[in-house]
């Protein structure tokens, strides 16, 4: 069992998704990225971009990268993770609520 407050990402990886939590671990679920984003609180989780949501909660560090976009240090991610050129707008937005 994943609690929500332990997630740190989320990653569309065909028909599932993966969530994974801030120790590394990761956990496939049986839900489209769609149906999870509709669920989660907007004030904790924001979808960067079409395959990935965030947690605030999570935000390790935030670099500028070109084209409008950021890349997202999240905490038990080895990857960063990136805005989309649409999405970085509301992200700032979000961010600052």
């Amino acid at each position: 069992m994943l609690s929500v407050s332990e997630i740190s990402t989320i990653e569309a990886s065909g028909d599932f998704c993966v969530a994974t939590d801030a120790k590394g671990k990761r956990h496939t679920i049986s839900i489209n990225l769609g149906t999870i984003h509709q669920q989660l609180h907007p004030k904790k989780f924001f979808k960067i971009n079409r395959s990935e949501i965030i947690s605030i909660d999570y935000i390790d560090n935030i670099e500028s990268h070109f084209k409008n976009r950021l890349l997202l240090k999240m905490v038990g991610v080895k990857d960063k993770v990136m805005t989309s050129t649409s999405s970085t707008s509301e992200f700032r937005k979000w961010l600052e609520k």
